[in-house]
């Protein structure tokens, strides 16, 4: 399956976050049959907020989350999902975390 990777910045992003208060981008993908995905989430100085979800982004089905993956990081490791749509949100933990990021996802 592989792994892909992403570096953007929420310096300038919205809030539209169900979840939490602070600016984020959303990330979506399709599988066709069941995996494992690990997603991460690095931030450049910044505390990260990780969200896995199902649903729309206008109203999401909030499967596993996480802000503490480590120092600035967050992670999702190896969570079960079947044939689908899912979201990633990418965020930070409180109003004031914002900047550049790593996110890597990883299909097996």
């Amino acid at each position: 399956m592989g792994t892909r990777t992403f570096s953007a910045s929420t310096t300038n992003a919205i809030d539209d976050n169900p979840f939490r208060d602070s600016p984020d981008h959303w990330y979506a993908f399709t599988l066709q049959e069941e995996s494992l995905v690990t997603i991460s989430l690095e931030g450049q100085g910044w505390d990260t907020y990780l969200m896995l979800a199902r649903g729309t982004c206008d109203n999401p089905l909030l499967l596993v989350q996480d802000d503490d993956g480590g120092a600035f990081g967050s992670l999702i490791d190896a969570y079960p999902v079947v044939s689908g749509r899912y979201f990633i949100l990418v965020g930070g933990f409180g109003p004031q975390d914002r900047g550049s990021y790593l996110l890597k996802v990883t299909f097996e």
